[in-house]
């Protein structure tokens, strides 16, 4: 890393392909780092892009803010980020990690359980949970995985 070796940043991610979400997102955003670092912001803004959508399906917001903040001093935009064209109450306002946890909810999954399952922080499952009480307007657990029950039925 110190020589910012593309081909050796590139294998040092594709080491990680296989690991947890989050730790590949971090391989890849240190190896983003160095090659912006190194004058090659093409080949870092691959990487801090793989880094950056890995952070947004896991809600992890502050590792998401890093990785744009070397983005943005690399001189790289990545464009404007507008409406994702969902609503923003009822079940189809809920992200697909959202939905998830739900599901896992109604299973009768903790969150330690369903961070471990996802592999994400209990707080992290704590903070899409708190998304899809204030999306679907409930107040429990109970009431949510009768929800995800009647949303999964066929």
């Amino acid at each position: 890393m110190l020589d910012a070796d593309a081909s050796a940043l590139r294998a040092a991610v594709d080491a990680f392909a296989g690991a947890r979400p989050l730790e590949l997102a971090l391989t890849a955003e240190e190896a983003g780092a160095a090659l912006a670092r190194r004058g090659l912001p093409g080949q870092a803004r691959q990487l801090l892009d793989r880094a950056t959508e890995i952070y947004e399906q896991l809600g992890a917001a502050r590792d998401l803010a890093r990785a744009e903040a070397v983005l943005r001093g690399a001189g790289i935009r990545r464009g404007r980020r507008g409406s994702r064209g969902r609503p923003q109450f009822g079940w189809d306002s809920l992200t697909p990690t959202e939905r998830t946890v739900a599901s896992l909810v109604a299973e009768g999954l903790s969150n330690p359980q369903i961070g471990d399952r996802l592999y994400i922080s209990h707080r992290t499952v704590q903070t899409h949970l708190a998304h899809v009480f204030a999306k679907l307007g409930l107040t429990s657990r109970a009431q949510l995985a009768a929800e995800a029950t009647r949303q999964e039925a066929p």
